[in-house]
């Protein structure tokens, strides 16, 4: 389901990348969202900044394991084998950090997951 007002702020970046970085959430989602379920794309006005949330109602991401699902090669431990290599979503914090947004996973409504893309630049101390 795609949850998109009319309007939302434009965002400054890499086109390629960000799209990307999207395709990896919707895969994601996609992949561990069960015969029947559900797969939301919510662009959401934040003040005058976009926030692009992917929601499903999968599994979810186990608390314990939030932070460890953006490293590279790590798995949710699942019976079901959905298979991949671990790299979708720590390529994904990268494009995120990249840009300087802000990444966040929690859980959907439905119990599944909910990855938050904050696409407000963040203030990036440079030497």
């Amino acid at each position: 389901t795609l949850d998109v007002p009319d309007r939302l702020p434009s965002l400054t970046g890499d086109r390629a990348l960000l799209f990307e970085a999207l395709a990896n959430l919707l895969s994601n989602s996609i992949k561990f969202t069960p015969p029947g379920g559900e797969v939301i794309l919510r662009g959401v006005e934040d003040g005058s900044c976009t926030r692009l949330e992917v929601l499903d109602s999968g599994p979810g991401i186990p608390e314990a394991e939030r932070k460890a699902v953006f490293q590279r090669f790590y798995r949710v431990d699942d019976s079901n084998s959905h298979g991949g290599f671990g790299l979708g979503l720590s390529i994904v914090a990268a494009i995120v950090s990249l840009h300087g947004f802000k990444l966040d996973v929690g859980s959907s409504d439905s119990g599944g997951a909910r990855l938050s893309l904050d696409c407000r630049p963040s203030l990036i101390a440079k030497d």
